[in-house]
């Protein structure tokens, strides 16, 4: 099978589940939390203790929050479109909330290598496909894959693109 354009691509998947994850983690924070302060107030509990546990789910959530979210801007991912002469790509967004990654079309003549990173973890070894740029043109991750598929991928980006295939490890 050999690529043709447009080709698409979505690198997103995975800080998407990140955000999805942090949304749920942070429901059932909250809702078992309001079922007990709702029984506490039942109970007649003081006001120190209500506003002790309302302050600890607080505190919980914002970090919650805010390591989610951190997480998800740095990851990112892009989805986008190449054409025979450009590439276009949109950064992640979930919420309203947008991922740190390159947004814009770009020429493809700002691009110099299609670079394959191989990268070796505890579950085994993966790959990441990224357009590398020239000076001031910014990488973009076209794909990630598992056991070897990278190599045909870059291998068949590099004839569709005709740009070479530079390979690199890289650590996970």
């Amino acid at each position: 099978m050999s690529l043709s354009f447009p080709y698409r691509f979505d690198t997103t998947g995975v800080s998407k589940i990140i955000f999805k994850g942090m949304i749920v983690i942070l429901l059932i924070i909250f809702f078992p939390g309001l079922i007990s302060v709702a029984g506490m107030l039942f109970e007649g509990a003081p006001a120190s203790d209500i506003a002790v546990k309302l302050a600890g789910m607080v505190i919980t959530a914002a970090f919650t929050a805010g390591f989610g979210l951190f997480i998800f801007k740095k990851l990112g991912g892009v989805s986008g479109e190449i054409t025979a002469d450009s590439i276009t790509v949109s950064p992640a967004v979930m919420m309203g909330v947008r991922a740190e990654a390159p947004e814009g079309t770009f020429d493809l003549r700002n691009f110099k290598a299609v670079r394959l990173e191989h990268i070796v973890g505890k579950h085994g070894r993966h790959e990441r496909i990224y357009l590398k740029g020239y000076d001031g043109t910014p990488e973009i991750q076209l794909a990630a894959t598992r056991r070897g598929a990278g190599t045909d991928l870059a291998a068949q980006l590099s004839a569709l693109l005709k740009l070479p295939v530079e390979e690199t490890r890289a650590p996970y």
